[in-house]
This record gives structure tokens, sequence and C-alpha cells, in this order.
């Protein structure tokens, strides 16, 4: 098989955003990612702490991961939004 016979074969994407649809390019897959992350970024999200207490304090982020107070300390605890814990 030559090379151009391989690159006109229907390509295999990742299936980034876990939807299922491996034929759905990576940049419409990316897409949909970004919308559902700018969802999660709206004010009006609610964040809870693990034992599914709301959390209305102050929020910084550490390694990616959201946690409560505004700078990261021994007593900063992980945040999820509704029904991620």
């Amino acid at each position: 098989m030559s090379w151009f016979d391989i690159l006109k074969q229907k390509p295999d994407y990742p299936d980034l955003d876990g939807d299922g649809d491996k034929e759905e390019p990576m940049v419409d897959a990316l897409k949909i990612i970004e919308q559902v992350e700018s969802a999660k970024k709206s004010p009006d999200m609610k964040h809870y702490k693990k034992n599914g207490e709301l959390w209305t304090g102050k929020t910084h982020k550490t390694k990616g991961q959201l946690m409560t107070g505004e700078t990261h300390t021994e007593v900063s605890e992980d945040l999820f939004h509704e029904g991620e814990a």
C-alpha cells in the first residue's frame, strides 16, 4: 500500500469528548469540550465540597483542580459541580 492510499483512508479519530463518535473530527470534538467547559465557568454554577455541602466562599485552582479558599493551604478542599463528587 502506498502512502497516497494510506492518506486517502478515512481517519480513525480519538474520542476526545467521550461521546463514542470516533468518526467526528477532532476540531468538532474540541468545540463541544469548550462549550461544556465554558458552561462550567458560569457565575451561576454552584460548587460543592466532597461531603455535598454547598461552597459559597472564594476559590482557587491547584493543578487544574478547583479548591476552597483564595489561596492554597493545608486545609483547602477539592470542589465539584453537582453530581461530580
